[in-house]
């Protein structure tokens, strides 16, 4: 009988330690690097899926190529999107709000877009994670 205990619990914990590391993974950030098309042109970051319905995502510039501002926003895979961030630059850290439409299981990117009046392209690299 006592071994029967010690096998349950230890599947138990078993189960927890995965379950715990694989929520902790889903919030943990990711790279992004993307090239932003001149004069207004858009791009958007690889994907990830959301763990948690409605929460909000946050983004770490690491740099914003020629000292250039971007603005960036949460989208899912059906261009549902969350507000606008305006004018990101080299050293933001912003959050990335979510709409009610984003929930868990969703594909999430996000969505830059260069200024109406910039003449070149920009690159932009970087953190983000969809879940707060």
């Amino acid at each position: 009988m006592r071994k029967k205990v010690l096998k349950f619990v230890s599947v138990c914990l078993v189960c927890l330690s995965l379950l715990s590391t694989s929520a902790f993974a889903l919030m943990t950030y990711q790279d992004y690097s993307v090239d932003v098309p001149k004069l207004n042109g858009s791009a958007k970051s690889s994907t990830q899926t959301k763990s948690l319905s409605g929460y909000a995502g946050n983004i770490k510039v690491t740099a914003v190529g020629g000292g250039k501002k971007l603005d960036c926003r949460m989208r899912d895979e059906d261009n549902n999107a969350g507000a606008w961030v305006n004018d990101i630059m080299t050293g933001s850290e912003e959050t990335l709000l979510s709409r009610a439409a984003h929930e868990a299981g969703d594909e999430m990117h996000v969505y830059f877009s260069n200024k109406l009046t910039t003449l070149v392209s920009v690159t932009t690299y970087g953190t983000w994670r969809c879940d707060s």
